[in-house]
C-alpha cells in the first residue's frame, strides 16, 4: 500500500511548447518523464524562485544545473583519464552559456568525446586544435519544431542520462525556475540513447 504522503505528490517533468510563439510549427517532439516524487524531491517548484533543496535524481536551476552539468562533465575527464573512454553528449535547442561550454572545452583537451546536437544558437567552436578537437557539433533541422532537451554522461556501458527543460543559456540557467531529472529506468535510458544514435 502507497504512503498516503507519497499519494500526495505526482509530477511529470519535461517542458512548455508554449514558449515557441503562435508562428511555431504545429507539430512537436519532445520527451517526458514521469517522476516517482518519493525518488526524485516533495519541494514544489513550479514557479518563484527555486528554493535551497537537496534532490535526488533532480538539478534545478537558477541554482544547480549549471554546478551539476559542469560537475558531471568533470567526472568524464576523471574517467578519461582512468579509462579511456569518457563521453558526454548533449542535445539543446541552443547553447550559448560559457560555464557549460568552458566545462566541455576542458573535457575536450582530457581527449573526452563530445557529440553536440543542437536546433538554434551554438556559440561553441568544434574541431579547434588545442582546444575542441574531439567536440562534434550536428545542426538539427527539418519540418518539425524539435524541442527536447537531453545529456548523457559515459558510465561503464550504464550511461547516466537527463532530460528537461534547460536549454544552455543564461536565461534558463540563472533566471528561471527550470528542471533537469535523471532518467533511471533502463528501458527509457535504451530509447533515448537510440534517438542519439539515429540523430
Amino acid at each position: 500500500m502507497m504512503e498516503p504522503a507519497m499519494a500526495l505528490w505526482p509530477a511529470a517533468l519535461g517542458w512548455n511548447d508554449s514558449s515557441s510563439g503562435h508562428d511555431a510549427p504545429r507539430i512537436h517532439s519532445g520527451s517526458w518523464q514521469t517522476a516517482c516524487p518519493w525518488n526524485s524531491s516533495r519541494t514544489s517548484t513550479n514557479t518563484g524562485v527555486a528554493p535551497r533543496s537537496k534532490f535526488k535524481r533532480l538539478l534545478v536551476a537558477p541554482r544547480h544545473i549549471r554546478d551539476g552539468l559542469v560537475e558531471r562533465v568533470e567526472r568524464q575527464v576523471e574517467r578519461q583519464q582512468r579509462t579511456g573512454d569518457g563521453y558526454v553528449a548533449v542535445k539543446v535547442n541552443s547553447l550559448v552559456d560559457e560555464g557549460t561550454i568552458d566545462a566541455l572545452y576542458r573535457a575536450s583537451q582530457a581527449g573526452v568525446r563530445v557529440d553536440v546536437w543542437v536546433r538554434g544558437i551554438c556559440a561553441i567552436r568544434p574541431g579547434v586544435p588545442g582546444l575542441s578537437e574531439t567536440i562534434r557539433v550536428h545542426s538539427v533541422l527539418g519540418r518539425f519544431l524539435e524541442h527536447s532537451r537531453a545529456f548523457v554522461f559515459g558510465n561503464d556501458g550504464d550511461p547516466i542520462v537527463y532530460i528537461g527543460s534547460a536549454d544552455m543559456m543564461h536565461r534558463n540557467l540563472d533566471r528561471r525556475v527550470e528542471a533537469l531529472v535523471r532518467v533511471t529506468e533502463p528501458a527509457h535510458v535504451n530509447e533515448l540513447i537510440s534517438l542519439f544514435e539515429l540523430a
